[in-house]
């Protein structure tokens, strides 16, 4: 879930909401957005090697964490109207994106046998960002027009975290193991 929701709040629901309900213009918005991009995809294969040393689970897990713990005041720090803010922001929001998808995306190959693996993460990868990520712009809208604080979506990416989290939780620790066959 948090897969989803980072990757669409990130990609796709920062850069209206800098400019709309931060007050960003364009150009900066766009630097914000693309300076986290830029650090979750440097970032995801150091993620990934270390889930290979440490295992996926401390990876994932630091990354649910940090979305639970720090995505409402990294847009509190965007709030304070100037780049540098806006961008270190984004970035911290950037490495804990990176830290779940680094190990999630080698677990997620883990978790199936070699004969049902790609229809496997596909169904279930696509029905997820389909579910939970397809709505997020939408849901983060809501959740600001009706509560009226423009920090809200913060409590929907923090609800997913907390779910990815416990999910994450209970579930096996594939690093290290045998492919299923």
């Amino acid at each position: 879930m948090i897969k989803a929701v980072g990757h669409w709040i990130l990609q796709t629901f920062m850069p209206s909401y800098l400019q709309t309900d931060l007050g960003y213009s364009q150009s900066l918005s766009y630097g914000v957005t693309v300076l986290g991009l830029l650090a979750i995809a440097i970032l995801v294969p150091f993620m990934g090697l270390l889930s290979d040393r440490i295992g996926r689970k401390p990876v994932m897990i630091a990354g649910c964490v940090g979305f639970l713990v720090l995505t409402y005041p990294t847009l509190m720090l965007m709030s304070a109207g100037n780049f540098a803010a806006a961008a270190v922001a984004m970035v911290i929001l950037g490495v804990f994106m990176a830290a779940y998808d680094g190990a999630s995306s080698a677990a997620m190959a883990e978790l199936f046998p070699t004969s049902i693996r790609y229809g496997s993460m596909a169904i279930a990868y696509n029905l997820s960002v389909a579910v939970f990520g397809g709505i997020t712009p939408y849901f983060a809208t809501f959740l600001i027009a009706s509560t009226g604080n423009r920090f809200a979506p913060a409590f929907y990416v923090m609800a997913a975290a907390l779910i990815t989290l416990i999910v994450v939780l209970r579930a096996r620790e594939t690093a290290k193991l045998p492919l299923p066959r």
